[in-house]
């Protein structure tokens, strides 16, 4: 207890926060180990249902060489985008 020469009430210092946390150490690990069990409850429970959707834009290059050229390029195009996969 400390005193001030002009202050008549005590002051009462309490544990720090380390000294808490070693004084109720069991209580701190239930409380951990609760807070992840509903962490990792949550990451079951949540839906893993995922969508995309896909706009495929074909602007024809300068010099492809006619019409048999246009169309070997928008095959090839279409191929590389087309994925289901998110």
């Amino acid at each position: 207890m400390a005193t001030t020469p002009t202050d008549t009430r005590t002051t009462i210092e309490g544990p720090g926060l380390l000294e808490s946390l070693r004084r109720h150490i069991g209580l701190a690990i239930v409380i951990a180990i609760v807070f992840a069990a509903l962490g990792i409850a949550f990451g079951f429970a949540a839906p893993k249902h995922y969508s995309s959707s896909k706009k495929l834009v074909l602007v024809e290059p300068p010099g492809l060489g006619g019409p048999i050229g246009v169309a070997r390029y928008t095959a090839s195009t279409a191929q590389l985008a087309e994925s289901d996969a998110v």
